[in-house]
């Protein structure tokens, strides 16, 4: 009850999300492609969670169920950053990365990779940054910050 008399008396901006994020869709641009994140991961429990996370934290994705729909769609990815499962069965994430490369497709590629594969990093896989599962969301939300900004960076100057 007391949260309920707290929301009642301090009324937050529709352009605000409930996280404290403005809505990428008002901020970065009318259709978000500023803060747009590129999911690619096979295992749909995987993918549906990190996406809905994403979006909650001020963010316009669009999921990829494999390497292979991701590059389908290679001539789209002009904006945002990618967010790449490194094991999957069609093709791993260091071959997707490759293939963007030699599309000369120069967005920041985020991979993801499982616990057994702590010898990955940056450096070795071309990419701009690998996250180790599991992951904590601020490290997450750091990480897409530094690669294409906080949601709110156009209108804070960040």
């Amino acid at each position: 009850m007391q949260s309920a008399h707290f929301l009642t008396l301090c009324p937050v901006s529709p352009l605000v999300s409930w996280l404290g994020r403005p809505d990428p869709r008002i901020w970065g641009g009318q259709d978000g492609s500023n803060f747009l994140i590129h999911l690619v991961d096979d295992d749909d429990a995987v993918r549906t969670t990190l996406a809905r996370l994403i979006r909650l934290s001020g963010y316009e994705v669009r999921e990829y169920a494999s390497g292979a729909e991701l590059l389908q769609s290679a001539d789209h990815l002009d904006s945002g950053c990618i967010l790449l499962d490194l094991n999957m069965p069609d093709a791993d994430g260091i071959a997707v990365n490759q293939s963007l490369k030699a599309r000369s497709i120069d967005i920041p590629v985020i991979l993801v990779t499982g616990a057994g594969d702590r010898e990955i990093s940056p450096h070795r896989a071309d990419v701009a940054e690998v996250l180790h599962k599991p992951f904590r969301r601020a490290d997450l939300l750091s990480v897409l910050d530094r690669f294409i900004g906080p949601p709110n960076a156009e209108v804070t100057g960040q």
